[in-house]
């Protein structure tokens, strides 16, 4: 008898209360568990200058993105069996950061993401919420972002419509586009400081759909990705 069969048939013979007390001990563990794997992937997020987030479009009374107050961190990280994105190889890189699986579409990973639409899709709560990522800046003077962005998911009525894709800094929109079906270039430049944010956003327009947004940053001597 291995010693969680031996566990499991103690506990079997407790006092309805005591085993009552035992499993609400057990959910709580398995809670504080989740919460410090949550803190963990978070503080790795964070020592690492990238953030995955998003903005609330639908419960921002002004419509207008603020670096400072706007952005909120997405909740989960892992696949999303409901929604079903991490499971498309093609445009994903498997496990992903989404607010809620299921409920909202808005998610992201290394090379692209989510929004989800102010239009109910399906059992899917309907709230424009844009995906974003940010990067800290750890470097300081001029440099070169550049990247493309496109739509990779066209089919289907509700995908077939174009997105849209931003880049601000520091408060300043340096970048807008249409992301439809046929991939953009880019390329801007911008001064940054030691701490500066740049935000790379992902929104419906007015369709959703998956959206490949990848960001290099280039200074002088060095090349960073703000993936």
């Amino acid at each position: 008898m291995s010693w969680q069969s031996d566990f499991e048939k103690r506990v079997a013979g407790f006092p309805a209360d005591v085993r009552t007390a035992h499993e609400h001990s057990s959910h709580h563990r398995a809670e504080v568990t989740a919460s410090v794997l949550w803190l963990l992937l978070l503080l790795r997020e964070l020592l690492s200058c990238r953030s995955y987030g998003y903005w609330g479009v639908s419960a921002d009374a002004d419509k207008r993105f603020d670096q400072a107050t706007d952005f909120r961190l997405l909740r989960h990280f892992g696949k999303d069996p409901i929604n079903g994105i991490a499971g498309h190889g093609e445009f994903t890189t498997g496990e992903l950061w989404n607010l809620q699986d299921g409920l909202y579409y808005t998610s992201l990973w290394a090379a692209g993401g989510h929004p989800n639409s102010a239009a109910r899709l399906g059992n899917h709560a309907a709230a424009e919420q844009w995906a974003v990522r940010r990067w800290v800046s750890t470097t300081e003077g001029p440099v070169t972002i550049s990247g493309h962005a496109g739509k990779v998911m066209p089919w289907g009525e509700k995908w077939g419509g174009g997105c849209q894709v931003l880049i601000v800094v520091d408060g300043a929109t340096l970048f807008r586009a249409a992301a439809g079906n046929q991939r953009t270039d880019y390329s801007i430049k911008a001064d940054l400081k030691v701490g500066s944010l740049v935000d790379f956003l992902i929104g419906p327009d007015p369709s959703v759909g998956v959206i490949e947004f990848t960001g290099i940053v280039r200074t002088g001597r060095t090349t960073r990705s703000a993936k």
